[in-house]
This record gives structure tokens, sequence and C-alpha cells, in this order.
């Protein structure tokens, strides 16, 4: 049993005035199957639609909702409570980035499973089951990343491959994505074909408890992208347990509608993929990605003069994909910080 948070009147009345933080009430429950943990940045509607699927998933099973909202303009908590009445909910005044929120909700997790999900997704019927089950049967198994399906039921690639110099040369000089290599014939339960990989997509990420609190959680210093590349990247080089690709369990993914692109995140994507770089390479390699880095913005920041000449496409579009690419370029020159507190920035 655990004692956990819910709001009251009249503290929710002092907390609008900064007078104390979000709000308390104290009542008991059970341990919970698994433990939900959502980050949301200016998506509310997309987040109400992902906590109305976990709630249908709670019919058979006890589910701890966590939620961390970093500095949105239209989150209210009172939203949340009216249909996952039990959820943790924590309000950041200061956007620190996907990471870090996911490691506050896990500091209130007690479930023995901790699934990641993008609150642009939608669970389907036995989603979580699937996800609890593979788990309880295969203890060599650490982390379970269902199948995606876009809003149009489109299959979405739920595996990556850590990044290496080939790819990095692929995507950020020839701006296209490298050759991939088949996936390992390793499988086991090949009747449904679930298989072992090297990296699940972020978007739906299910990992054992005990496993993100040995490996300290996802990196903080990805403020976003990479960060569940490198987390399962220290994964297995730390640990014997596996990863495993699940695309017989659907989870519908809104892609990108968390984190519409803008110019800022651009930018953030590629001071991440230089600092997974200099994490897990040797400094030369990571000195030889900023440099690339480099001479994709100096590529990137010519095109834009052409495409987006500001009597063609306008001044506003035009301005601000230059000076974002210029920021870039100043900070691969280290004439500028990195972007990642930017409060513009989130999955």
């Amino acid at each position: 049993m655990r004692t956990r948070i819910i709001p009251t009147l009249g503290l929710r009345l002092l907390y609008c005035f900064g007078k104390v933080p979000y709000p308390i009430r104290e009542y008991t429950m059970p341990k919970p199957d698994i433990s939900v943990s959502i980050v949301n940045y200016n998506s509310t509607e997309f987040l109400l639609r992902c906590l109305h699927s976990i709630e249908k998933q709670s019919t058979n099973l006890f589910i701890e909702t966590l939620i961390a909202d970093n500095s949105s303009k239209d989150f209210d908590p009172e939203q949340i409570y009216q249909i996952v009445p039990h959820a943790s909910v924590t309000v950041n005044r200061q956007n620190k980035g996907f990471a870090y929120a996911h490691n506050q909700n896990f500091a209130h997790s007690t479930s023995d499973y901790f699934l990641l999900l993008n609150p642009d997704t939608i669970l389907t019927d036995g989603s979580l089951h699937g996800i609890i089950d593979i788990f309880a049967r295969f203890r060599n198994v650490a982390i379970v990343g269902p199948g995606l399906l876009s809003s149009t039921g489109k299959h979405l690639e739920n595996v990556k491959s850590f990044p290496t110099i080939t790819s990095a040369f692929f995507e950020l000089l020839l701006f296209r994505s490298a050759p991939t290599k088949p996936h390992s014939a390793n499988t086991f339960l090949r009747a449904t074909h679930q298989r072992y990989v090297e990296c699940i997509n972020g978007a739906a990420l299910a990992v054992r408890s005990h496993v993100y609190k040995s490996l300290s959680g996802l990196d903080p210093l990805f403020f976003m992208y990479f960060e569940e590349v490198d987390f399962c990247k220290r994964l297995r080089e730390s640990t014997p347990y596996k990863i495993v690709s699940l695309p017989g369990i659907k989870v519908f993914h809104y892609h990108g509608r968390s984190s519409i692109q803008t110019d800022v995140r651009q930018t953030v994507y590629y001071e991440s993929y230089y600092r997974y770089f200099k994490k897990h390479h040797c400094l030369k390699t990571s000195l030889f990605i900023r440099g690339i880095i480099i001479l994709n913005s100096m590529v990137r920041l010519l095109g834009i003069q052409v495409k987006y000449f500001p009597i063609i496409s306008g001044w506003q579009s035009y301005s601000n994909k230059t000076l974002s690419t210029f920021r870039l370029l100043l900070w691969g020159f280290g004439l500028r910080k990195s972007s990642r507190l930017s409060s513009e920035c989130n999955k």
C-alpha cells in the first residue's frame, strides 16, 4: 500500500496563487500492475485522449498514471483528475526536458514495470496485458516496445539502431538515411514474430523498474531526442538483459503531433546527435560528428536562401529557418551555448 496525493479545494486555491505545491490529500492504494509515465508539453488535447485509452485498459489491471507537465500554456490538472482521479500530476514551472520529467515521474512510481508513453498515443485493447505478460514470462527481457501505428493504421517503425559514423554521414551530409541492416534472426516466440533489437522508439517503451533505477533513468543532459537511444545503449553495454520489439501489440501514435517540427527542435536534434557520440565514442569521432554538423549547417543555410527567399515564401518562414540554422552554426563553432534548455522544446 502507498500514500498518494490528490487535490482538495482549499489547497487548489492556494496553488493558484503560488503559495503551496499542487495539491494534498492522502489515501492508500495497492501496488499497481504497471506505471504509465507521460510527459506533456502543449499537447493537452492529445494527452486527454491518451488517458481515456489508458482508463479503458484498467478493467482487469490496476494502472498507476503519472503525468509531468513541462510548463504548458494549456494545461489544467483538473482535466486529468476528471479522467483519472488517482493520477499523480507534477506541474513544472520550467521546462527541463523530456528525460528530466520522466525521471520525476519515476520517483513517484511503485510498480515493477514502468511504461514511457508519448501523449500523442492511444493504447489498444490488451496492449498493457501483453507487455506485462512478456515481462512475467521472460526474466531476461528488460525493455519491451509495442508496435506503432499511424492514425490511419499504417505501420510505423518502433525499432532503432545505434548511430554510427556511416549513418551520421548519410543523414548529416547526404540528408537521407543510411541503408538499414536486417534485424537479427535471433528471435523468440517465433509464431508472433517478437524479436531482440538494439533500441526501442521512446514513444512507447516499457522497462523493468529496477533496471531503470539501476541505470539512473534517462540522462537529463539529452533535453530532447536520443535519450532512449542512450538508455538502450547503456543497458546493452552494462547488463545481460534483452530489448524486445512486439509488433503484435499495437499502439496508435499520432506521429510528431506532440512535437510538431520547429526550427528550434531541429537545432536541439543535432546537438543531441553530437552529445550521443561524445558520450559513447572517442573524442576524435565526436569532433568529426561536430564537424559534419557544421558542414551540414553551412549547406542548409545556403539552401534556405534559395528555397525560402522572403519574396517567395514570406519573411517569417525565411527568418526563422535562417536564424535557427545560424544559431546551430554558432554552436558548432563553440560560440553559443546549447539550446537544450529552451522552453520552446519538448516531445
